[in-house]
């Protein structure tokens, strides 16, 4: 029987001075996961995923002042709770 990784839980948050490679990074991003705030996107990755996505994210050119993280995220350890369907928030305990 293969073995199948869990998905990996990322935030991810961004702050990007130029427009025009700000909204291409956040159509990049709505690919792998949810913005949850203007800059700042959770994504849940399988392996084939988050490699793929670090390459992706290498890839972008930043200037000095523009930053880029990526946030792993323990689901248990952090006491995230699955949002609600009626809700785009998710609780941080």
């Amino acid at each position: 029987m293969p073995f199948f990784a869990p998905p990996r839980t990322v935030v991810i948050v961004y702050d990007i001075s130029q427009p025009k490679k700000r909204r291409q990074l956040h159509r990049q991003l709505k690919g792998y996961g949810r913005p949850i705030q203007e800059s700042v996107f959770l994504c849940e990755l399988n392996p084939r995923q988050s490699l793929k996505l670090a390459e992706e994210l290498k890839q972008i050119p930043l200037e000095d002042e523009e930053k880029l993280h990526c946030f792993p995220v323990d689901r248990e350890q952090a006491g995230i709770l699955s949002p609600s369907p009626l809700t785009t928030m998710t609780w941080v305990a």
